[in-house]
C-alpha cells in the first residue's frame, strides 16, 4: 500500500493534490503517517487548493489575517456567508466574506417601488445572511466584525434551516427557532422574542451592561457592549448545547443553555431604522464579515440534506458519529448538483514539480459526490477548540 511507502511529504502532497477535498478527508484516517502529512496547514497540499478556491481579496485582506495556514483559511471560506442564502438586497463581497447590500439606485433599478416609499423602504430594510454549513455536534467558534452603525438592531446568533429569508421577518424572527444576542440593546433574543425573568423585566446580555446620563433629560440610557472594530466570537458547543461570546477574548458568559438536537447555521440579523439612516448616513449601512476558526474533523457530523435534484443526502441524518464526506464541501441550497473537481496541473522548474494555481470563479467549488466510510477513529485535538474552554 501507499501508506506503507517512505516517500517525502512533497510528493505526498503532489499525489494528494490530485484528488478532491472530500477523499483528502477520508486520507486524513487512513493510518497516522498519513494524518500528520495532511495536517501540515501551509504545506504545498493546502497552498494550491487555497489559491484554488480562496479569492486573492480574501487572502490578502485584514479578515483572515488571525487565520496562520492556507488550510485554516480555506476553512474559513468554505464556511462563510452563503451567496444563496441572504436577503434579496444582500449581496456577498468579492472577498466571500463579507455582507453588503446593493446601492440604494441599483437596488431600486432591480425592484423598483413607488418614489415616495424609497427612501423609507431603503432604510427600514432589515440585513441577513447565513452561513454556508451548519453543525449538529462538536465544538464551532467563529468570528463576526460589524462595520457601521447597530441601527435599531443587530443580531448575531444561531438559527435553525426552517427559518426563511424570503418575508420581512426572515431570520430570528417568530416563524422559526433561533438564539442571538442583539448587540445594540444587549438583549437576548430566542424565537423572535426577547428573554425576560420572571419578574417580566428584560434579560441583559451581558450580566452587567454599562450606562450613560442620557442627553435628552435625567433618565439613564444603556451603552452597547460591542464598539465598531471590536471583534465578536460566537461559540456554539453542541456536546454542552450551549452558546456563548466573546468580545475582543473577554469571555462574556454563557447566553443560552439547552439548545436542540438539530442543525444551526451562523447568521445575522440587522435593521438600522430611520433615526439610524439619518444620523449615520451612508454609514449607516453594514458590512458583517465572519471567518469561521475552525473544529476538527471529527467534531462535524452528516451535514448534508437530501435533495431532488440529485444532491448527496446523509446517510445517517440523525447520527452525530458520521462524518460528512467532504468537511469543506459548500452546503448551499440553490445549488443543485455537485461535480468532481479537475485535478491540478503542473509545471516542472528548476526546483522539482510545482503547482499552476488555475483559479476558478468566486465562489465554491464542487467535490466529490462519493460517499466516505461510516466507521471513523477519533483523531481529535484541542488546539482548535482551545476558544471554547479556556476563557471561565
Amino acid at each position: 500500500m501507499m501508506s506503507n511507502l517512505n516517500l517525502p511529504e512533497e510528493i505526498y502532497d503532489v499525489i494528494f493534490a490530485y484528488l478532491s477535498l472530500g477523499d483528502v478527508l477520508n486520507c486524513l484516517q487512513v493510518c497516522k503517517k498519513w494524518y500528520y502529512i495532511l495536517e501540515r496547514g501551509n504545506s504545498e497540499l493546502w497552498q494550491y487548493h487555497s489559491g484554488k478556491t480562496v479569492p486573492c481579496e480574501a487572502l490578502g485582506s485584514e479578515i483572515l489575517s488571525s487565520l496562520s495556514s492556507h488550510k485554516s483559511k480555506l476553512k474559513a471560506f468554505k464556511y462563510a456567508w452563503n451567496p444563496n442564502d441572504c436577503a434579496f438586497h444582500n449581496y456577498i463581497k468579492s472577498n466571500g466574506l463579507t455582507l453588503l447590500r446593493y446601492p440604494e439606485d441599483i437596488l431600486h433599478s432591480r425592484y423598483p417601488i413607488a418614489d415616495y416609499r424609497r427612501a423609507l423602504c431603503y432604510r427600514c430594510l432589515r440585513d441577513c445572511a447565513r452561513g454556508k454549513l451548519g453543525f449538529e455536534a462538536g465544538r464551532h467558534p467563529w468570528e463576526i466584525t460589524w462595520e457601521g452603525s447597530l441601527g435599531f438592531q443587530a443580531i448575531v446568533g444561531v438559527p435553525t434551516k426552517d427559518d426563511s429569508n424570503s418575508n420581512p421577518d426572515y431570520l430570528f424572527g417568530p416563524r422559526g427557532e433561533s438564539w442571538g444576542w442583539d448587540l445594540a440593546r444587549n438583549r437576548l433574543i430566542q424565537n423572535g422574542l426577547v428573554q425576560k425573568h420572571h419578574s417580566g423585566a428584560a434579560v441583559f446580555y451581558p450580566q452587567s451592561p454599562k450606562w450613560e446620563k442620557s442627553p435628552c433629560g435625567p433618565n439613564y440610557q444603556m451603552l452597547p457592549t460591542y464598539q465598531i472594530g471590536d471583534r465578536i466570537r460566537v461559540i456554539l458547543d453542541l456536546e454542552e448545547n450551549t452558546l456563548a461570546f466573546e468580545i475582543n477574548n473577554k469571555f462574556l458568559g454563557v447566553a443560552f443553555r439547552g439548545l436542540p438536537k438539530k442543525r444551526l447555521f451562523p447568521a445575522v440579523y440587522g435593521m438600522q431604522g430611520l433615526e439610524a439612516s439619518q444620523k449615520h448616513g451612508v454609514d449607516a449601512i453594514p458590512a458583517v464579515s465572519m471567518v469561521y476558526l475552525g473544529a476538527h474533523f471529527n467534531a462535524l457530523c452528516s451535514t448534508s440534506e437530501s435533495s431532488s435534484s440529485g444532491s448527496r443526502s446523509s446517510s445517517n441524518s440523525g447520527s452525530s458519529s458520521k462524518f460528512d464526506s467532504d468537511d469543506f464541501q459548500s452546503e448551499d441550497q440553490g445549488a443543485t448538483a455537485t461535480t468532481k473537481a479537475p485535478a491540478p496541473v503542473q509545471q516542472l522548474t528548476s526546483k522539482g514539480v510545482a503547482f499552476q494555481n488555475k483559479r476558478t470563479p468566486t465562489g465554491v467549488p464542487a467535490a466529490s459526490t462519493r460517499p466516505m466510510a461510516t466507521k471513523t477513529r477519533n483523531l481529535g485535538h484541542t488546539t482548535s477548540i482551545v476558544t471554547c474552554t479556556a476563557a471561565k
